[in-house]
């Protein structure tokens, strides 16, 4: 604790304060910062559909066989 009687002491002077410089905004934004983001489809014809994993993974199925490989490991 400061007492303010005593000369000398850190509360004679004003604390120093930067001058800075006002930089004006350029104004109303007119969009979006950045942009849309544009959901992921599959466009090609390879796959032929996706199958149900382990609790509830979802993967993608390419061939029948991996049908049945899929079907098996889930029912052990």
């Amino acid at each position: 604790m400061f007492n303010h009687s005593i000369k000398g002491s850190p509360m004679d002077k004003p604390p120093y304060v930067r001058q800075t410089r006002s930089i004006n905004s350029l104004g109303a934004a007119t969009g979006a910062a950045t942009k849309p983001i544009e959901p992921m489809r599959y466009t090609g014809t390879e796959m032929m559909g996706t199958a149900t994993m382990h609790k509830s993974n979802g993967v993608p199925v390419f061939s029948k066989e991996s049908i049945v490989d899929i079907n098996r490991m889930r029912r052990g």
